[in-house]
């Protein structure tokens, strides 16, 4: 007996929409194709629409890919993806239809990214596999009428720029779900992802790529926009080694270390080469003013140096956004900067650092002198040159992360999530002071009136410190909210506060302004739940290429498709991790909750020690991006069991 592949071919169907006009705009158009694998007997009787001979099916869909019309190289990913399709088919034990979606272009023009699809379409229910079949900053253009009319399977291949698998493990209907996929296609692919204008090869320089899950990101998705990379960090880095050839252009080992000759340094490493460079780009707000400095040296664009320095320092933060601060110069008697009027509790932290280290809470002059003291007498991961602590009112207040990316002054995207409280929240004296992440949960549950004023208020902070353009991501707090944290029905989050008489409106208190991306846990969360790639808008901002910018910065349409928090797993103490992957643990033990998993990092391996969650390291063992479909209740729940779950073993 031999198994066949039968090809169904339904009518072509799908428009997507042009937000920005409201009218529809024939973007792509979508093909639905059923594979069927069917039992017969081994003298076949092929017909018109079976691809059935005595050889394998794949052989022979392989043997038939030539001489066809097709959209560059695009023909022979599709076809490898129909052959993967096919063989998925073949292997179903109990003859089981598998359904894919083909997309073609309806307009002609040059794709923005060559992993558009795979990005719009994480999360997608019901979706196996996606895959797009073309190169960075291709051209693609549609069929013609006449070509339409004798089109058969091979040439629609040969047009198709990206395919869908769809999951047949629940055994659906597959045209019901091909019917479900073309609505989710028009809410995920309204944005203007084919440039009518030839996208240019960009080359960028980019300062330090020692975070590697976070620069093998950014170096991805560079390749997929069209940007070269040339990569400034230390001698003996990863990226030296032969098997990072394929992720950037160059690499040139310099000396990175903060100092005042960095932004020279940078210059005559640069000069050195011989090659034409577009921008000059970190993600490190430790040598954002350094890069700064060295881009305007060299003539390529760049946020103004002062709007650098003003993130670099926190009590400039502080000062210019208007609230009150003081600063203490190191040897300076901390007893001679305080005044009468100081309100405890207030934060001291570092002038210049990251990853909040150095900064706590403290209740009265005694434990101020002594947070100075160890500011100044501490060696800091992320702080260098350390010269002045900046105290800080402390606000009570919910906080939260506001991400934002302008163009030109203008929003072109913000999100806006809850940090929930840290240890040194807590309201008691002797309690943990330290001020490291535990939750965020995407979207905010702040009233949409508080949520419009802090986005306000923190655009109208990022252009008063001098920025246009850019991703920031920005940490704030809300004076005198509606709403506090709180238990109700066993679980912790934000609850409305019982009104109260004779309180000011609430008001946003300003943290910090960093200039960059959030970290990788975040910048995960927004991409798979709004379809905006942070990584993508940072490196398009850095070579002026507003365009894309504008068109990759549109979220789906119907807002975000779950909500989402990051967990971090915080230990009780510090050790050494006698224990495996503890991702990989849960997942064998424990599948139905790793479903709702949408992305997870273990930060340890076995043997290496764990510092203990009071110190000025980063505490956590992993952190995990847990989703929820249902509401923001269901996923605290979920993760509240992920906590409960998760195992580990210090010694």
């Amino acid at each position: 007996m031999s198994r066949t592949i039968e090809i169904v071919l339904p009518l072509p169907g799908g428009l997507v929409y042009d937000r920005a006009d409201g009218e529809t705009q024939s973007l792509f158009k979508s093909v639905n194709i059923i594979l069927t694998a069917k039992i017969k007997e081994d003298e076949l009787n092929p017909s018109t629409n079976s691809s059935a001979t005595p050889d394998s099916p794949s052989d022979y869909l392989a043997s038939l890919c030539h001489n066809i019309w097709c959209n560059g190289d695009s023909s022979f990913a599709a076809m490898e993806f129909l052959l993967h399709s096919s063989s998925s088919a073949i292997e179903t034990l109990d003859s089981r239809s598998r359904a894919i979606k083909l997309i073609l272009p309806r307009v002609q023009g040059y794709i923005s990214r060559s992993d558009f699809l795979e990005q719009r379409l994480v999360g997608s229910e019901g979706v196996e596999r996606v895959q797009s079949f073309c190169r960075p900053r291709q051209f693609v253009m549609p069929l013609s009428a006449a070509q339409e009319e004798w089109a058969g399977i091979f040439q629609i291949l040969g047009n198709a720029i990206g395919g869908i698998l769809l999951d047949d493990s629940k055994q659906v209907n597959p045209v019901s779900q091909l019917s479900r996929l073309e609505a989710v296609l028009e809410k995920r692919l309204s944005v203007q992802w084919i440039m009518p204008q030839p996208i240019m090869r960009k080359q960028l320089a980019f300062v330090d790529g020692r975070a590697r899950e976070t620069t093998e990101c950014m170096l991805r998705t560079a390749k997929s926009l069209g940007i070269g990379m040339v990569v400034l960090d230390q001698p003996n880095h990863w990226l030296e080694l032969p098997e990072a050839v394929n992720l950037r252009d160059r690499f040139v080992a310099f000396n990175l270390s903060t100092d005042e000759g960095l932004s020279m340094r940078i210059v005559e490493a640069l000069n050195g080469l011989d090659l034409h460079l577009d921008g000059l780009v970190t993600n490190t707000e430790l040598y954002a003013s350094q890069v700064a400095e060295a881009a305007t040296f060299l003539g390529l664009p760049s946020e103004p140096i002062r709007a650098f320095d003003i993130c670099r320092d926190k009590y400039k933060q502080q000062v210019t956004s208007g609230n009150a601060a003081l600063r203490i110069a190191k040897g300076q008697e901390v007893g001679s900067v305080v005044t009468g009027e100081t309100e405890f509790p207030v934060v001291v932290k570092p002038t210049s650092g990251a990853n909040s280290e150095g900064v706590t809470k403290v209740h009265d002059l005694k434990g101020l002198e002594e947070a100075a003291d160890r500011i100044f007498n501490s060696a800091y991961e992320h702080v260098s040159n350390l010269n002045a602590a900046s105290v800080e009112p402390y606000c009570s207040g919910p906080e939260v992360d506001a991400n934002f990316v302008l163009q030109d002054g203008e929003i072109l995207f913000v999100e806006i999530a809850d940090d929930f409280p840290k240890a040194g929240d807590s309201g008691e004296q002797g309690s943990p002071s330290v001020f490291k992440e535990t939750g965020l949960l995407y979207p905010s549950g702040l009233d949409a009136a508080e949520l419009e004023m802090v986005k306000t208020s923190l655009h109208q902070t990022l252009l008063k410190f001098g920025f246009r353009s850019g991703v920031f991501h920005v940490e704030a707090r809300v004076r005198n909210s509606s709403k506090q944290y709180g238990i109700s029905n066993g679980i912790f989050d934000l609850e409305r506060v019982a009104e109260q008489h004779g309180i000011e409106p609430p008001s946003c208190f300003l943290i910090e302004v960093n200039p960059r991306i959030p970290g990788i846990m975040g910048t995960e969360a927004v991409r798979n739940m709004y379809g905006v790639d942070y990584f993508a808008l940072h490196l398009l901002s850095a070579v002026q290429d507003k365009e894309r910018a504008a068109a990759l910065s549109q979220p789906f349409c119907d807002g975000p498709q779950f909500w989402s928090n990051v967990v971090f797993i915080i230990p009780d103490r510090g050790g050494i991790l006698a224990s495996g992957d503890i991702g990989d643990d849960l997942k064998e033990r424990c599948p139905d909750l790793w479903r709702n998993i949408s992305s997870y990092s273990c930060c340890f391996e076995k043997g290496q020690r764990v510092p203990d969650p009071a110190a000025d390291e980063v505490p956590w063992l992993a952190w995990f991006v847990v989703i929820s479909r249902v509401g923001r209740r269901d996923l605290l729940g979920i993760s509240q069991r992920l906590k409960m779950e998760v195992r580990y073993d210090l010694l």
